[in-house]
């Protein structure tokens, strides 16, 4: 991979994990997801979609993103 195709990725990883967190302070802030960190569950949440997006190409299922939903919605209960 190139240098300026890496960053461009990186970068657009950090917009996506920085706007992911806003939407968990938000929901913290109004009470509907448990009060943690949104930064580290930001890019927990972003990492694990990524895998199960790939995973999903690979066993022509939706099972893995499935199994990513329930364990998002987990992740972020009240």
């Amino acid at each position: 991979m190139s240098e300026p195709m890496r960053d461009a990725l990186h970068q657009g990883a950090i917009q996506i994990t920085a706007t992911i967190a806003r939407c968990i302070d938000a929901g913290i802030e109004d009470g509907s997801i448990t009060e943690q960190d949104s930064t580290t569950t930001a890019n927990v949440v972003y990492q694990q979609w990524l895998g199960a997006s790939l995973l999903s190409k690979l066993s022509q299922n939706t099972q893995q993103l499935e199994f990513a939903l329930a364990a998002t919605q987990s992740l972020l209960k009240r």
